[in-house]
């Protein structure tokens, strides 16, 4: 199983994606329109090819994603494939993951047909192998989406609505044990957390997409990383950048998160 997590690309997690940024007449829209003058390959939709390897930098794996895109480049819709070797920071500074995008000739999401997706999916899908782990993202890879409460965000109770300033001075003043007047304790969050993690590893999929705060995605990193704190060392997290978890990683975060609440 392949988990790809990212935040901050939704404005709540777990929710459907709205379209509303090709609204006729948005800014928006009126850029893809301008966009589709000038550079007409680039002008639709996007999907994010995230691979992950120990080196994807090696002959091996340079040749089976050069193999991979050219098939997905030859699909239905996808007019162009970005080549990720060749483009600044599509590579992370270790070294072990990358991000190519497709670009589809589809403005709206929702105008892919179902059965053209599912092709990209399988031939992702068929790609993957033992050291080499590949996962779509973009709305139109989206084939079904759902919402999981356990992945909200920390419930503050009496705090929401508050400054940071004021969470941020009730919390120096408190353990992670105390709740939040009218909400939960940080424990109580990252347990929470694991629970949804829990139920990732018991889905069917090879491969899934998560769009989550930034709290749960951190709690995952360091506790899989074997850190005695859930906010350290990875502490800043990029935004709108997939952070890629394989079954045995992910199963570290939850036994990690478990261990320290």
């Amino acid at each position: 199983m392949a988990l790809a997590v990212a935040f901050g690309l939704s404005a709540a997690f777990g929710g459907e994606f709205t379209n509303g940024s090709t609204a006729p007449g948005s800014d928006s829209a009126q850029a893809q329109s301008l966009l589709g003058e000038r550079f007409p390959a680039q002008s639709g939709d996007t999907v994010k090819v995230v691979v992950r390897a120990a080196d994807v930098g090696t002959a091996e794996v340079r040749g089976a994603v050069k193999a991979l895109l050219g098939e997905l480049g030859r699909m239905p819709h996808v007019t162009s494939v970005e080549d990720p070797y060749a483009t600044k920071s599509s590579i992370t500074p270790d070294g072990r993951t990358l991000v190519a995008r497709l670009y589809l000739d589809v403005l709206n999401p929702n105008d892919m047909p179902v059965e053209d997706t599912e092709r990209l999916l399988a031939a992702t899908k068929v790609a993957e192998r033992d050291g080499l782990k590949i996962a779509l993202g973009g709305r139109a890879a989206a084939v079904e989406t759902a919402q999981d409460p356990d992945l909200d965000d920390i419930r503050v109770g009496e705090l929401e609505g508050r400054t940071l300033a004021d969470y941020r001075a009730w919390k120096r003043a408190r353990t992670r044990r105390d709740p939040f007047p009218g909400g939960e304790s940080l424990d109580d969050a990252a347990r929470r957390y694991a629970r949804a993690f829990r139920k990732l590893l018991e889905r069917p999929e090879s491969s899934i997409l998560v769009v989550a705060h930034e709290i749960p995605l951190r709690y995952a990193i360091n506790a899989a990383d074997g850190s005695d704190d859930l906010d350290g060392p990875a502490h800043q997290l990029a935004n709108a950048t997939p952070y890629l978890f394989d079954r045995e990683s992910l199963v570290r975060a939850v036994e990690g998160i478990e261990r320290l609440t």
